[in-house]
């Protein structure tokens, strides 16, 4: 199935698209209540349609999310899960990205976008989207995808890839990989909890870092990127669902 894509360049307007197939069901984590509760009444099959595929991302949806995707466990590691902990929150990709860009946000001026830019049914973002939250200074980026079957804005999508980079930052955020992998952790911790790579591992002699990859049907990828001497200093969770 091919996939669209945006490719958000900095100060360039343009956007590279692909054709895509099926559309995804929405993943809001809401109820199949919750996500018809905003139906038009009025008895306009058209318009209908359009309201039921909204994203919810009322408060109510948003803490049924979290508390479902808290109860998911980390104890033992399922790649295909796509699941990782930030800051006291269990996250399971793809997830709303209305729970992160509460405190991160990224201007899509900065990507030669208007403010009204609107993801079309079936599109997604590269992975590389830089998401800032100015009390800190740790690396995290996204990439975001519309699964509805009507145009969102970027506050209204789904993020299908994130990456923490604690490489060159003092300030670390608090980080749970499934089988107790955190920050600096090392590829023995690693390879004991998780054995050796799906992917054959690469070594970058320049920067010393070691890059694991684990990836399970082609759709859900964990890459691990683990310095010789300070251990995890990067990891990216990214699922095609």
């Amino acid at each position: 199935m091919k996939k669209r894509y945006i490719v958000l360049t900095a100060l360039l307007a343009t956007t590279l698209l692909a054709g895509c197939g099926e559309t995804p069901k929405p993943h809001t984590g809401a109820t199949d209540t919750e996500q018809h509760s905003g139906a038009s009444e009025s008895g306009n099959k058209d318009e209908d349609n359009k309201t039921q595929y909204l994203p919810d991302t009322s408060k109510k949806a948003l803490e049924h999310e979290i508390a479902k995707n808290a109860k998911i466990s980390l104890k033992k590691f399922d790649v295909s899960k796509s699941v990782f902990r930030f800051d006291k929150v269990t996250y399971q990709v793809p997830f709303s990205y209305a729970r992160i860009n509460r405190d991160f946000h990224f201007s899509l001026e900065d990507y030669g976008l208007t403010e009204d830019f609107k993801l079309e049914p079936g599109q997604r973002t590269t992975d590389n989207i830089r998401i800032y939250n100015t009390q800190v200074d740790y690396v995290v980026e996204v990439g975001l995808y519309n699964p509805y079957d009507v145009p969102v804005s970027v506050e209204d999508a789904m993020v299908w890839s994130i990456t923490f980079s604690i490489e060159d930052s003092v300030d670390r955020p608090k980080i749970n990989l499934p089988a107790g992998i955190k920050w600096n952790s090392s590829l023995v911790d690693i390879t004991l909890a998780y054995s050796d790579p799906t992917v054959p591992f690469t070594h970058d002699l320049e920067t010393g870092l070691y890059t694991y990859t684990y990836m399970k049907d082609y759709k859900h990828y964990l890459t691990l990127y683990v310095d010789e001497e300070k251990g995890l200093v990067k990891f990216n969770v990214k699922s095609y669902n």
